[in-house]
């Protein structure tokens, strides 16, 4: 099976693993790679070279310095630009093939839990070209998605603190879920954030600017030092989050949040 091309869903499915999977992870040595290259056909080694053919793709990696290859085919490119150009229909599709691996659940574990359900289990996100019941997916299937996205390229650690604990980290959208449809799954649109500085996030309390730098409010200093907080949490302001190991989070979401949300 070597030397016989790959065919779209393939590669969709190693767009999946690509998502989820820290760059590091890239090798034919991670279980998970050889579990789902034995199930499609394939060797790790070349699931593998496919997983950093599409590395060599992303401009974030390469921009870096870090190095993927550049034997991609005319598939890959094609798959890469749907990726670009409209990453919730994309990243939908490809979850489903990898799902449909695994007779329809999500064989992952990166030791990153999913997020606790909710009461709102309303169906969204349509999937392309299917109908009646299996028309949609829910808004947790999609929040679980971005999470694994979100936390593995942040190394499972708030970019603020460094703090690793998966069950207490949060997927934190900076441009609201209900806000922006068309980027509720794009990983860029995310960061990994302890459940407390996610909820100072989302009220405005604190900022990521556009540069990488943490911004306190002055009603979240005022109000630290009033409960008496350890200086510890007022420590971050001015320093630099933890960066990704890709899907930096977009200057033009940060920005935004900054200007909109951020109680300055």
């Amino acid at each position: 099976m070597a030397n016989v091309n790959w065919t779209r869903e393939q590669v969709l499915v190693a767009l999946a693993l690509y998502c989820y999977l820290p760059f590091g992870k890239l090798d034919q040595s991670t279980p998970i790679i050889i579990d789902v290259a034995n199930r499609l056909g394939r060797t790790p080694g070349a699931l593998a070279m496919k997983l950093n053919n599409l590395a060599g793709l992303d401009p974030e990696i390469t921009s870096s310095g870090r190095v993927g290859l550049t034997g991609s085919s005319n598939t890959d490119k094609a798959i890469w630009a749907e990726f670009e150009s409209d990453r919730e229909a994309t990243l939908l599709q490809s979850q489903k093939l990898l799902n449909e691996l695994y007779d329809g659940k999500t064989p992952l574990d990166l030791s990153i839990p999913d997020e606790a359900p909710s009461e709102a289990e309303e169906p969204i996100l349509a999937l392309p070209e299917v109908t009646s019941s299996k028309a949609f997916v829910t808004i947790r299937r999609g929040q679980n998605l971005f999470r694994k996205m979100v936390l593995s390229s942040y190394k499972v650690r708030c970019c603020i603190t460094g703090f690793s604990h998966p069950n207490l980290l949060v997927a934190s959208h900076i441009r609201p879920w209900s806000m922006d449809q068309e980027n509720r799954l794009n990983p860029k649109n995310g960061l990994c954030l302890n459940s407390f500085h996610d909820k100072a996030f989302d009220t405005g309390l604190i900022a990521i600017r556009p540069d990488l730098t943490i911004a306190l409010s002055n009603e979240f200093i005022a109000g630290a030092r009033t409960a008496d907080v350890p200086e510890w949490f007022l420590s971050f302001e001015g320093k630099s989050i933890i960066k990704p190991t890709k899907f930096h989070p977009s200057k033009e979401f940060l920005d935004w949040h900054y200007n909109e949300i951020f109680k300055r």
